[in-house]
Parts: C-alpha cells; sequence; structure tokens
C-alpha cells in the first residue's frame, strides 16, 4: 500500500465546527482528540453529545458490524397470547429481509432507528404470509403486534448489498492487522524522540505571591499566600500541551498561562486563563495547541484554601507531540496508508456494481422537479428548463436518451391530461424504464390502497392513489415490457407512505431521493431559487439518481432479471 504522513489521519474526520450541523453517528475531531456524535448536535461544543474513541475501536465496531451480517439469520418470535413484543435485531441499509407469518392471525412490522425513530413497515401481515422487504436505512429493533398466538420467523435473506460480505470482511482483517502492526511500530517510534514529556512537579520552580497574566504573559504580585507562578518551562519542539488540575480542598481555582518565544518575557506570544469550579478529586484536561515560534512556556496557580502547601497534589503537565517536520519525515515510512484502505472497503457500493445505461430509453414522469423548473434567478425565465433538468443531464451522463414526460406544478390528476405529461408519453415510443416521481403537487385527496381497481382503472376515484394507478396501468399498456421504479422525491414527505405502498402493490421496486448523501449537504440545501434546485444543483441531482437507480437494480435484481433490451 502507499505511504501517507501521520498529518494525513487528520482527514479521517473533520476539526469540530460550530456552524456544522452535526447527526448522530457523524466524526469529528476535537482539541486533537477522535470524537463520534451520539446525538444530533449544533453551536458550541457540547461534551454531553459526543463520545470520544479512535480509529481502530471504529474498525472493530465495523468487524463486529460485518459479522453480525452473515451471523445473525434468523429469528423466531413466539407469542402465547395477542399482544406486542419487542426484539433487538439489527437490519443493514441494502439488505433484503423476509418476515414470515405462522400465526393463525396477522401481524404488524415496526422498526427503530439508532436514535429511536419509529417507522412502520407493514401493517396487517395476512396469516400464513410472507413479507420482503429491503431495509433504507440501520434498523437496531423491530416490535411486532400479534392478532392471535403463534409464531412469526424474520430471516435475511441472501439478496442484498451483501451479497458478497466475505471480501469486505477480508479487508477489514487485513485492514486490523495492519492498523495493529502500524500502532506497534509507531508507539517504538515515539519513545525513541520523546514524543510525550510529562513535567515532573520537582522540575518547576515556584514563586509565591506572583500569577501570570493570561493576556499579556506578565508577571503580577499579589500577597495573597496561595498566589504562585511557575518558572519557564522549555517547550521547544513540542506541538500540544495537555494540562491536568485537580483540586483537593478548595471549590474554586483559576491560574493564567502564557508562551514565550526565545526572549521569553519580552517576546510575549498569546496565552489565557484556566478556570475550575469542580468537586475536589475531580480532574479536568484542557487540550492547548502551542503557538508557532514558542520556546517556553510559563503557568500560574491559585486556590482560596491554601493549595499552595498541597501543589503537588493539584498540577499535572504533560507535553504531547504530534510531529514536526523532521519527525514526520523519520516516521512516514511505517505508516500504513489508512485512508486508501478505507475507501477500498467504502467503494463496494451497488452502484459500483451495474449502471442505469443498461437501459437505452428512460422516461422520467415528474413535475417541476424533473422539468428543470428554475425559480428566482436573475435573468432567467421562470418555468422549466429541460435541457437542464435532472433527466437531461443523466442523459448525457449516461450516453443513453432521458426523457422528462414532466410540467411545472402538475399532481396526479392534472397529469392525466396536461401538455408534456400522460398524453405525451402515450404518444411517444416505448421506453425500457419509467421512473414516477410525482407527489410534490399532489391534490390534497390522499385516499387508501383500496382505491386502485385492479381489473378496471377507469374506476378509480380522484385521490393520489386513484390517479397513481390511473397513471401506472396505461404506461404499463403502452410499454409491457419496460421496467417501474417509483421514487419518494426529496419534499412531499406526507406521500411518501403512500408511494412506497403503491410501488409494492405493483411489485416494483422504489427509491427514496432523501436516503443519498447528497440532499443532505450544504450544496443542495443552498443552492435553490424558491425551493426549487439551479442548474448545478440539478447536475448533483443526476448524480445522485444515478447512483440510487444502480441500488434498486442490485438490491431487486429478480425485477430486473428478464429485461433484455430492444432487441
Amino acid at each position: 500500500m502507499a505511504q501517507i504522513k501521520l498529518a494525513d489521519l487528520r482527514q479521517i474526520a473533520e476539526e469540530f465546527n460550530t456552524s456544522t450541523t452535526y447527526s448522530a453517528g457523524d466524526y469529528c475531531v476535537h482539541q486533537g482528540m477522535f470524537y463520534q456524535f451520539t446525538k444530533a448536535h449544533s453551536g458550541a461544543w457540547n461534551a454531553a453529545d459526543v463520545v470520544q474513541t479512535d480509529v481502530g475501536g471504529e474498525l472493530t465496531d465495523l468487524k463486529q458490524d460485518l459479522n453480525a451480517i452473515v451471523t445473525q439469520q434468523t429469528i423466531d418470535v413466539t407469542r402465547t397470547a395477542s399482544g406486542t413484543s419487542r426484539i433487538d435485531y439489527t437490519f443493514y441499509p441494502g439488505r433484503e429481509y423476509k418476515y414470515i407469518n405462522n400465526t393463525s392471525g396477522s401481524i404488524n412490522l415496526n422498526v427503530f432507528t439508532e436514535d429511536g425513530q419509529e417507522t412502520t413497515l407493514k401493517s396487517s401481515i395476512p396469516s400464513g404470509t410472507e413479507y420482503v422487504f429491503t431495509a433504507s436505512e440501520k434498523y437496531v429493533r423491530f416490535t411486532s403486534y400479534f392478532a392471535a398466538s403463534g409464531t412469526a420467523t424474520l430471516e435475511s435473506t441472501d439478496n442484498g448489498v451483501f451479497t458478497d460480505i466475505s471480501d469486505i470482511k477480508d479487508s477489514v482483517t487485513s485492514l486490523e492487522n495492519d492498523m495493529s502492526e502500524t500502532i506497534t511500530q509507531v508507539n517504538a517510534i515515539k519513545q525513541s524522540i520523546g514524543a510525550e514529556k510529562i513535567i515532573d512537579i520537582s522540575e518547576i520552580n515556584f514563586t509565591s505571591g506572583s500569577y501570570v497574566q493570561g493576556t499579556n504573559g506578565n508577571n503580577s504580585s499579589n500577597n495573597y499566600p496561595d498566589f504562585c507562578r511557575s518558572n519557564y518551562i522549555d517547550i521547544d519542539g513540542y506541538d500540544h500541551l495537555k494540562f491536568t488540575g485537580i483540586i483537593n480542598s478548595g471549590s474554586y481555582a483559576s491560574m493564567g498561562y502564557g508562551f514565550y518565544s526565545e526572549a521569553k518575557q519580552t517576546s510575549f506570544l498569546s496565552g489565557g486563563t484556566f478556570k475550575y469550579n469542580q468537586p475536589s478529586t475531580n480532574y479536568e484536561t484542557i487540550y492547548v495547541e502551542i503557538p508557532e515560534g514558542a520556546k517556553y512556556f510559563k503557568t500560574s496557580w491559585f486556590s482560596d484554601t491554601g493549595a499552595f502547601s498541597n501543589l503537588a497534589n493539584n498540577f499535572a503537565c504533560k507535553l504531547i507531540i504530534e510531529g514536526t517536520t523532521t519527525d514526520i519525515d523519520r516516521i512516514e515510512s511505517e505508516l500504513t496508508d489508512i485512508n486508501a484502505t478505507i475507501e477500498e472497503i467504502t467503494e463496494i457500493k451497488p452502484y459500483t456494481i451495474t449502471t442505469p445505461a443498461v437501459f437505452e430509453r428512460i422516461g422520467v414522469l415528474g413535475d417541476s422537479f424533473s422539468s428543470g423548473g428554475i425559480y428566482s434567478i436573475s435573468g432567467a425565465t421562470s418555468g422549466a428548463h429541460y435541457g437542464i433538468s435532472w433527466v437531461k443531464i443523466l442523459g448525457r451522463l449516461l450516453g443513453n436518451n432521458c426523457i422528462p414526460y414532466a410540467k411545472p406544478a402538475v399532481n396526479t390528476e392534472d397529469y392525466l391530461t396536461a401538455p408534456n405529461c400522460l398524453p405525451t408519453l402515450l404518444s411517444d415510443s416505448p421506453c425500457n424504464l419509467y421512473i414516477i416521481m410525482l407527489g410534490i403537487n399532489s391534490e390534497s385527496n390522499l385516499g387508501t390502497i383500496a382505491d386502485i381497481n385492479d381489473s378496471d382503472y377507469t374506476q378509480n376515484p380522484n385521490s393520489f392513489y386513484g390517479n397513481m394507478g390511473k397513471i401506472y396501468e396505461q404506461v404499463k399498456a403502452h410499454a409491457p415490457n419496460a421496467k417501474f421504479i417509483f421514487v419518494k422525491p426529496p419534499i412531499g414527505n406526507a406521500r411518501w407512505a403512500a408511494i412506497q405502498e403503491i410501488a409494492e402493490h405493483y411489485n416494483c421496486p422504489w427509491i427514496a431521493c432523501m436516503n443519498d448523501y447528497f440532499y443532505n449537504t450544504d450544496f443542495y440545501k443552498n443552492n435553490k431559487g424558491e425551493g426549487h434546485p439551479v442548474a448545478v444543483t440539478y447536475a448533483g441531482m443526476a448524480l445522485a439518481f444515478n447512483r440510487q437507480i444502480s441500488e434498486a437494480i442490485v438490491n431487486n435484481v429478480s425485477y430486473f432479471l428478464d429485461y433484455t433490451g430492444n432487441d
């Protein structure tokens, strides 16, 4: 593998930023430490929202997760009476699962994410039937309501993203071995170059009745006997200082500190004040970056209970080196390219396995989000701009013909008769794949799945369910060999559950835009006009659809196996 410099390890996570919004599971670096957020967070640093971790620990967790994917295959849920059972079970995104109802009554299936969000996957699974689904995100437990006593069986099938899981396990095992060897080597090198130095209290001369002003580094006198300041401590060659203080007998203590260059007192660089207000025997550690050019450090101490007499118990200071240029040159040949290995693992994605380019003609049924709707952009005509729609951009990326059968502001009722919508589609040559992304502007009458009349769609009522059934049946009759993918658009969440239910009613795949990382980026959120993407944002949507259509093919491969193209 390629070798990296130690500084490259910081690329694993960005430095904590108060202007960034973090989700549970995100990582950051703060004061030289590696953290994972346990809950959503924004604003100033809050230690209650994170847990400290390290790369090795995260890799171990990853290996455990991967082992669980392989070994956790089947679980039986049994009840001696009607009621609800709550079971811990990990569902992995992209993996297919089968829930078999062996009871004499119906069963409901609800799942929970790691942050406790509950989703109803299926209501009223009939007795003697099985419900097959693909997890759209990671779930960690599920509940089942049994209408009658009996047993239900949950199985993870061989379908989905992790069919070739052994390859990923081998990669993680190899990475783990490399990490172990690298850590051993780096620790040996650190010892040889003195990478850490703990300052012994006996090595520091403290002067009572004086303290350091953190604002200017000057010494100030105070006749109170518990003020004291240190001599100049040599920190040449070190990058960071980790200071740990404790108050054994007092309720309050503080101290100023300063960094100085070669000329010491006349060359103050920067400083500050450590403050503590905590019960005795509790340590607090502060991690401070040493400014460039600093050669010396000086600190001071004050306690209102005479802590100076017990100073050896109250003060500890460790200097930590993270590598000067010389040190990096000495150890870089010993470091494994962790970033490249992690990238190698994460590249095992569904969208690297196949491509929507297999379809020669793709038709997209939609509204302004599929017709390149542009609004409130200076110099641009408001309305559809088909050439920069994500549909046309995707066609240029794939080299096939992607056609937007779409019009701004249409709902499912309008779509039946509006120009460039269903009438245009039915007068055109059949496509190989149709992507149905309607629901942003849809009528207030949602309806139910019962509105779809499978024997005569003309009897469907004027509801979202009914009109979607009318649209699907007419397109299917026009192109009987075509494949279909239903889409939950990035807005219009009131109809997301209905879209999924309609797709499953017709045994078609579905995708949710918000499951792709692009829609959670600042690039997507900040580059819009009146809630609509602009040209460069539509280009990002095209890349996202390229990934998600590929994932839909991989995760529903049995649906696509009989596709043979136009020949």
